[in-house]
């Protein structure tokens, strides 16, 4: 698939409408990009494109009109190859139908995600019969990742053991892909297929167990940090960072996996690692970025404060949840809702274990912070349309309902007893026995334990 091809994906699949960001995730000038561009059916409400203000342009409705009258276009030319036997021109057109396709799934959850994935993944299969690795090693190789990155993502989208399998096979068109793009030869392929192979390895880690899940996490660790001896900060800082945040995150992961000095020393690494990322992505030229990494770095602080004690876990505590109140800024319920929910709820979370470990007036202040933002997560994750979500968020809600009965001495705990109970039976309205069996068990022992407090 020519380079071109590339770009155009990059731009489709780009999770922004800022006209800015779309120029650089181009590599181009924003200042020349736009030239002789059509606009007109794109939302660009009071923008000024002279002055490139351009932080609320809407393009997807255009990209997505585009790419809708070019998917028929695309799919006759693979039908008509196919018919005159044309095998090379059928895998080039089977690769760019795949392009295509591939940003209608990423907008498409249930049966029609489904569908377009089975088709996705024909379409790759079907052009590797064709782009034999002897013979055309590049394409093959290229193809292949692709291949595992559609694999990846919807592993990511199922449940085990599906994810597990088809994580499994990401993995392994990765290994594939980097038989031809040596470090030798394909520097910067080969980079971005370790990076790949990296995430692959990384969440099929988190969902394993004990020494395979251990084993996962630290192939992934040592292929981030390969990756890294070329995705340099000097020579290419964007993937740089976005390959320290992945580092990152398995760090993380690993950490919570781990106990004692060694989660310690994860988190530690972890913690640098997202500091690192935050170096390059910046508030100012990453917005989205920026805010992401903040996130994390947010949660790595409060599990480390976690594990720590004395003026250290106040101090780690309070950083955490500044940190998650610095990504807010950025993450705001009109342009980002469901990830503003998510850092509400964690920002709560981090509130209410700084709570646990205060004393006093400052304690009742954290705890009564702490309900505002899972109150405010729940104006956006509703039982209509994020039901999982908001019964998670009922829980936490329920749980820490609980705490405050148990730990803000000189008052009733009866009231607080009684909304944990209401809470936690809002969630189990959700959790499922069958197919949510742990959700449902934890939250049902959580029920136990409040019905035992009031009756005492």
């Amino acid at each position: 698939m020519p380079d071109f091809q590339d770009t155009i994906e990059k731009l489709l699949l780009a999770d922004t409408g800022d006209l800015v960001e779309l120029a650089k995730i181009a590599k181009k000038d924003p200042k020349t990009f736009y030239i002789d561009a059509d606009f007109k059916r794109c939302d660009l409400s009071d923008q000024s494109l002279a002055q490139l203000d351009t932080r609320y342009a809407n393009v997807s409705r255009a990209k997505l009109s585009t790419m809708e009258k070019n998917l028929w276009e695309v799919r006759k030319r693979v039908q008509t190859h196919l018919e005159h036997e044309n095998w090379e021109e059928y895998a080039n057109s089977s690769v760019a139908l795949a392009a295509i396709l591939k940003v209608f799934w990423n907008r498409t959850r249930g049966a029609n995600a489904t569908f377009y994935f089975e088709e996705i993944v024909t379409l790759y299969r079907d052009a590797l019969t064709v782009y034999i690795e002897a013979k055309q090693p590049v394409r093959w190789a290229k193809t292949q990742n692709n291949l595992g990155n559609v694999l990846k993502d919807q592993a990511r989208r199922s449940q085990s053991p599906k994810s597990s399998a088809l994580f499994q096979e990401a993995v392994q068109a990765y290994r594939d892909a980097l038989t031809v793009r040596t470090k030798a030869e394909h520097l910067l392929d080969w980079a971005t297929t370790q990076n790949n192979l990296g995430n692959a390895l990384s969440n099929q880690a988190l969902r394993s167990q004990g020494p395979k899940s251990t084993a996962l996490f630290q192939e992934a660790i040592q292929i981030y940090r390969d990756a890294l001896t070329v995705y340099t900060k000097t020579e290419h800082p964007v993937d740089w960072a976005k390959t320290q945040n992945n580092l990152a995150a398995a760090l993380s992961d690993q950490a919570l996996r781990s106990q004692g000095p060694e989660s310690t020393a994860l988190l530690k690494e972890a913690i640098q690692a997202y500091r690192d990322a935050l170096a390059v992505s910046t508030k100012a030229e990453h917005p989205v970025d920026w805010a992401t990494t903040q996130n994390n770095l947010a949660i790595s602080l409060a599990n480390q404060a976690l594990r720590s004690r004395g003026p250290e876990r106040a101090a780690l505590f309070q950083e955490a949840v500044q940190t998650y109140r610095d990504a807010l800024t950025v993450r705001t319920k009109n342009e980002h809702p469901v990830r503003w929910a998510m850092t509400q709820n964690n920002l709560a979370a981090a509130l209410k274990n700084q709570a646990l470990r205060s004393q006093g007036s400052e304690r009742a202040y954290l705890f009564q912070e702490a309900v505002q933002a899972y109150r405010d997560a729940l104006t956006v994750r509703t039982k209509a349309e994020h039901p999982v979500d908001w019964a998670m968020t009922k829980e936490n809600l329920a749980i820490l309902e609980l705490d405050r009965a148990q730990h803000e001495g000189g008052q009733d705990p009866r009231p607080h007893l009684k909304a944990a109970l209401a809470y936690v039976e809002e969630a189990l309205t959700v959790y499922d026995p069958v197919h949510m069996t742990y959700d449902y068990g934890t939250a049902t022992r959580l029920r136990d334990d409040i019905l035992e407090a009031l009756s005492d």
